[in-house]
């Protein structure tokens, strides 16, 4: 599956996600977006999308959150990361 429109291909790279790629993402004003079309490498195995690939990539988005956040007394607002799991994703599927 082609990722959708305004996606290329990820412009930061790192030891932890090389085995995801190809990935996905598109930049805005004040964030970006990753995504990625779910193959394999990216379950678990009851063919379940694994939901540490998940917490991960929300975990990246994070990061420009914080990059873009006010400073408060020469330190960054601070921010949780909360993910929940409304239904399951599968191989093919774009996340």
């Amino acid at each position: 599956m082609a990722p959708p429109d305004g996606f290329e291909p990820h412009f930061e790279k790192s030891a932890m996600t090389d085995r995801w790629e190809p990935l996905h993402s598109k930049r805005e004003k004040e964030r970006a977006t990753i995504g990625l079309t779910a193959g394999k490498q990216h379950c678990n195995s009851r063919e379940f999308v694994h939901g540490g690939l998940i917490s991960t990539l929300a975990d990246k988005c994070y990061r420009f959150v914080m990059r873009s956040a006010p400073q408060r007394s020469g330190r960054p607002c601070p921010l949780r990361l909360h993910v929940g799991f409304a239904s399951v994703a599968k191989q093919g599927d774009w996340l």
